[in-house]
């Protein structure tokens, strides 16, 4: 089996409830065709723990292995120290529901309708969804495509996909 390390990134595929399922039908209608979806993302800290914003907030929590699909970017060692630093003053921040419903608009109109930009802008800074956390991760890492303000956990896949974890 598998075993984490710090920074990688964990995609989850198969929802297990309603709420996920939406999710994936948004990313479906975003981008149909594709070989595969996921509707969650998260950031290993170590072995055991991982950082993910879930709903209500962002917080630390085991890693439920067997769920998710492993990526390990090549980012060195020093810069995935910071990005995981820049992830964890994150503990505690608020679930960003405004950016999920700026995402729910963009999905049903094919990206025709937005919140104004301000809006999502200002909850970001203090709010955080699965998705914006590992954007933040790869910012502070100085790793990947800089997102905008609509990055979906299938945005993520795309930066990753062509490291996934071996072992």
């Amino acid at each position: 089996m598998l075993i984490c390390e710090s920074g990688d990134i964990l995609l989850y595929e198969t929802p297990p409830n309603l709420d996920t399922r939406l999710i994936l039908k948004g990313e479906r209608m975003e981008d149909p065709g594709g070989a595969r979806y996921f509707y969650h993302v998260a950031i290993a800290l170590d072995a055991n723990w991982k950082i993910e914003a879930q709903g209500k907030t962002v917080a630390i929590t085991d890693i439920d292995y067997g769920r998710f699909a492993v990526f390990r970017p090549p980012i060195p060692p020093s810069r995935v120290k910071n990005g995981v630093a820049a992830v964890r003053d994150c503990v505690g921040q608020n679930y960003d529901w405004l950016a999920i419903m700026n995402d729910g608009l963009s999905y049903l109109t094919r990206g025709r309708i937005h919140l104004p930009k301000r809006w999502v802008e200002s909850s970001e800074r203090k709010r955080k969804i699965c998705s914006s956390l590992v954007a933040l991760y790869f910012n502070a890492a100085k790793w990947g495509p800089k997102f905008g303000l609509t990055v979906s956990p299938e945005d993520i896949y795309e930066a990753v996909k062509d490291w996934p974890a071996v072992g």
